[in-house]
């Protein structure tokens, strides 16, 4: 069901969704068969439960960690020439947020599985159906007031989706990108005030902001858990307290050694954010 939209991506015999389960080894090597190249992404910001809010269906550990290991082991075993697996910048041992964590550890499963593995480690995404960008604009149209963590200090580097795309494209293509390690990044350092206040900017909404006491915040995390897709967890409030931007001391490649430039949020969220304009799209202000 999360796959039929891109049936309609390529043209007719292109895309073909083959499902699967990646907690069944066979359905995943059946999906892998005849393949040069198999992608990673899967990935979730929350863990997914059951109805009962006690009973975790997939765990940070189980869809970070232990899926990436079993993908990159079954696309070995398969002959797969390129294994390409999409972490995260914010990807840490020490990180705060168990997310993050997993993330790093998901790395070294798979480096550990398929010698020569790609690791991509985007920063956060932007993008038409993101969980960034749309997350703020929803929730300053849903609040009255717009709740902000650490007085939006902490930094980020938002990067378009389709430039993520592009620059996986190009990997492939290019067989110097097998083994190596890419973190993609856009090109504004931003704090998340900022973004926020970027994002008032485009949907048009006078700039509210509560800055609430950390206890507060994560009581209303601990709610927002209890629904089916949560917009704020308290794993994503420890996550959000780091900077996620590129390390000039990392020995990652980056944009630049695909040849490419990344593009910047101005001229490409509106096209998705004019949706969540107060009054409407075509109202006028002085």
């Amino acid at each position: 069901m999360d796959v039929r939209h891109l049936n309609l991506c390529g043209d007719l015999g292109r895309v073909i969704t083959f499902p699967f389960s990646p907690r069944h080894e066979g359905s995943v090597r059946r999906a892998m068969e005849g393949c040069d190249v198999v992608i990673n992404l899967i990935g979730k910001d929350f863990e997914t439960k059951h109805v009962l809010p006690w009973w975790t269906n997939y765990t940070f550990e189980e869809v970070n960690a232990q899926i990436p290991q079993n993908l990159a082991r079954a696309a070995k075993d398969c002959g797969v020439r390129q294994f390409i697996h999409v972490s995260a910048l914010a990807a840490s041992e020490t990180s705060p947020s168990t997310w993050a964590r997993t993330k790093f550890a998901g790395e070294a499963n798979v480096r550990r599985e398929f010698d020569g593995a790609t690791i991509v480690r985007p920063a956060d995404v932007f993008g038409d159906e993101d969980r960034f960008l749309n997350t703020y604009a929803s929730m300053a149209r849903a609040l009255p007031r717009f709740l902000l963590n650490n007085d939006g200090v902490p930094l980020k580097q938002p990067v378009w989706s389709n430039d993520v795309a592009n620059a996986i494209h190009a990997m492939i293509q290019n067989p110097e990108a097998i083994g190596q390690t890419y973190e993609l990044a856009g090109p504004d350092v931003m704090s998340t005030k900022e973004v926020v206040e970027f994002v008032f900017q485009q949907i048009r909404r006078p700039p509210v902001v509560l800055d609430l006491p950390p206890l507060f915040l994560h009581g209303l995390a601990k709610l927002s858990e209890l629904t089916p897709n949560p917009s704020l967890t308290t794993d994503k409030l420890r996550l959000d307290s780091q900077d996620i931007v590129l390390d000039p001391t990392s020995s990652a490649r980056t944009f630049e050694d695909l040849g490419m430039k990344p593009s910047g949020m101005e001229h490409i969220s509106i096209r998705f954010l004019h949706q969540y304009r107060m009054g409407g799209h075509f109202l006028e202000t002085a």
